[in-house]
């Protein structure tokens, strides 16, 4: 055999038998064992004071030591909050640092943490941190402590429009968050479309089409699309058409529940009948001022009434009654008893369930 064969035929396997142990240093990354790791250290931060000036221009930095994990490797950090024994994710970061803005941090600590707005109170933080696509030992870094002034975040709204209100943007049904900072956001309405049993909708962040919609590409919904209905959310209208819808912008996720009627049940005469706790007395919806209203009724003094869903006990709402804030005189529908009428008359009611609890109107003819 030729002798310069030969050579570069060793030549060429030594070549592959070195780039293969190569290979296998760099693929196979070697972490230290579980005594040799080494914990993130988070740095203490002054105390957080937020309000209606701070929230949305100022934001929370938190910063800390990197861990060692033995070799080079890609780190996933979560930073958690805690209060009492309820922890939330305030955070993840590939970086050793995290900031977010003081709008979205009181949001977390109301909501999550379930501490009260406009209040003051200690909350605890600490990061986690892992390797990144590895089932590896996940670090926890110490705690730190620090004082949070929270506040009540001013409702963010939604926007819906369909086949029930002509595809109307401008005059779209508007729809608040659940609480402030919370992207929860539940709305009921009537979606009733005389000629098809199936109602197409969207959401809208404005009242216009040029802003951000939403519909089937952009939220997952676990109720069934017919077909391809350019992008299009829909409801099926067989069993009812009175829908109540809660759109969760944190995952993107949209559900609803049907229902065929809702009224007032109780003690009271409607077109000259007694009616004692036996009759609903239904609402209708007012499309071009959002909002619900019934036929006139007649109550005695100290007479009581409820509000119920499909003629039935399953869904009810009733009080203890708050003054609402934001409805001129409105009471929130805050709990299950039986609300009274304090003085006797003609009553016809207004009902908005575009926000959370629902307001109720007792109009006194």
């Amino acid at each position: 055999m030729n002798m310069k064969y030969i050579k570069y035929t060793i030549l060429m396997i030594l070549s592959v038998f070195v780039l293969s142990a190569c290979d296998i240093d760099v693929n196979e990354t070697q972490l230290a064992s579980s005594d040799q790791l080494v914990a993130p250290v988070l740095s203490a931060i002054s105390g957080v004071v937020i309000d209606q000036n701070t929230d949305a221009v100022e934001e929370v930095s938190f910063t800390w030591e990197e861990p060692y994990f033995g070799a080079s490797v890609q780190i996933q950090y979560n930073l958690m909050v805690k209060s009492g024994t309820t922890s939330a994710l305030l955070g993840q970061s590939f970086s050793n640092f995290y900031t977010i803005s003081k709008d979205d941090f009181n949001g977390i600590i109301v909501n999550q943490l379930g501490v009260k707005a406009n209040s003051s109170a200690d909350v605890k933080a600490y990061v986690t941190a892992s390797v990144y696509g590895t089932v590896t030992d996940t670090l926890t870094s110490n705690t730190i402590e620090f004082n949070v002034s929270t506040y009540k975040a001013q409702l963010k709204p939604l926007y819906m429009t369909g086949a029930y209100a002509s595809w109307d943007a401008a005059t779209a049904n508007k729809f608040w968050e659940t609480t402030g900072g919370s992207a929860i956001y539940k709305n009921l309405i009537d979606v009733n479309v005389t000629d098809n049993t199936i109602s197409f909708f969207k959401i809208l962040t404005a009242q216009n089409w040029s802003d951000a919609n939403y519909g089937n590409d952009f939220l997952t919904s676990e109720w069934e699309l017919p077909g391809d209905d350019g992008n299009n959310l829909s409801v099926n209208t067989e069993s009812g058409s009175i829908a109540e819808f809660t759109v969760n912008l944190t995952d993107n996720t949209i559900d609803r529940t049907m229902y065929s009627a809702m009224g007032i049940i109780g003690a009271f005469t409607s077109d000259g009948t007694d009616h004692n706790w036996d009759y609903d007395l239904e609402f209708t919806y007012d499309l071009a001022n959002n909002c619900w209203n019934t036929q006139v009724a007649t109550f005695a003094e100290n007479a009581e009434f409820k509000i119920r869903m499909n003629k039935g006990w399953t869904v009810s709402y009733g009080g203890p009654l708050d003054g609402s804030d934001d409805i001129e005189g409105g009471y929130e529908l805050t709990g299950g008893d039986n609300i009274a009428i304090t003085e006797a008359g003609d009553y016809f009611f207004t009902l908005y369930t575009n926000r959370t609890p629902w307001v109720l109107v007792m109009n006194k003819q």
